[in-house]
């Protein structure tokens, strides 16, 4: 069990990141649009595609691993794992 919670933990590290990058990517996409400069919008978007894309693919990951952590735990297979804030 320790070892999925580990899993999940660097799946979410790699989300948080992914994340971070988008919101970098957002504010070159505003830049680029406020300088009406196609060529640097074109090159943003293409980068925002292909991260969401990666984000996708680690919500997918995520999504298996909390599954596989509720199982460990057992809990039914579609049990919601969140904070409580």
């Amino acid at each position: 069990m320790e070892a999925v919670f580990e899993d999940l933990q660097l799946i979410l590290n790699a989300q948080s990141e992914t994340i971070n990058i988008l919101k970098e990517l957002a504010r070159e996409h505003n830049r680029a649009l406020c300088q009406l400069n196609l060529d640097s919008l074109k090159e943003v978007i293409g980068k925002e595609e292909a991260l969401f894309k990666v984000f996708r693919e680690q919500e997918e990951q995520r999504g298996r691993t909390a599954a596989d952590l509720a199982l460990c735990l057992g809990l039914p297979k579609s049990t919601v794992l969140r904070s409580e804030e």
